[in-house]
């Protein structure tokens, strides 16, 4: 990818790898070196250092407040869920930070504008947050919705699902089959990037 461009984004050189996936050094057409996924820069959710989202989310405040009036002294619950989604993925001193930033998940280029985000997503209901289709996958269309606490609890990375010969299961139900590995050795098999079978099922390794 050395050399490539990404919206505002220049890619310098490789930087290395951490667990299954690679990261590349990268400068912003704003001056500004930064690291990142590879994936991020491919789907296009990383297009500037973070400078591109600042000024649209400083033009996004006094448009919203005359538009919708939903940005008024942060009081509006759209608004709260908006910028704590940011806050986590963006902001290293965030307590939730080190479970999505930190971990490589991203809010899009088009949602660190409020008003895009409001326009793509609507209004939550009463009883309902901000969920990841795929609990892996960044803040982005297509891969949120608004669901209710219980709806959450059943899309959480430790109730993934796995398909094994057309039969698909989660993990703690695929750890329970005969000749199956614990859950956790499973997991550890998964982020290291084993296919399923061989993560559920290959012995575990016994010193001689």
């Amino acid at each position: 990818m050395t050399g490539s461009r990404a919206g505002r984004v220049t890619v310098l050189a490789f930087a290395g790898t951490k667990g299954k996936n690679a990261y590349w050094s990268c400068v912003c057409d704003c001056g500004t070196r930064f690291v990142t996924q590879g994936r991020h820069l491919r789907s296009g959710s990383t297009k500037s250092c973070g400078c591109f989202g600042k000024e649209q989310r400083a033009l996004a405040t006094s448009k919203a407040k005359t538009k919708h009036g939903k940005t008024a002294g942060g009081n509006s619950r759209v608004y709260r869920i908006w910028s704590n989604m940011v806050s986590r993925c963006t902001n290293p001193n965030f307590d939730a930070y080190p479970y999505y930033g930190g971990r490589g998940i991203s809010v899009c280029d088009r949602w660190r504008l409020f008003e895009n985000f409001l326009q793509d997503m609507g209004e939550p209901g009463p009883d309902e947050s901000i969920d990841r289709i795929d609990p892996s996958g960044d803040y982005e269309p297509g891969n949120c919705r608004w669901s209710s606490k219980i709806e959450q609890a059943n899309n959480t990375r430790k109730n993934k699902v796995l398909e094994i010969d057309g039969t698909r299961m989660t993990v703690a139900e695929w750890s329970r089959q005969p000749g199956a590995c614990a859950a956790k050795t499973i997991y550890e098999r998964l982020e290291r990037g084993w296919d399923s079978r061989r993560a559920v099922f290959a012995p575990l390794r016994r010193a001689a």
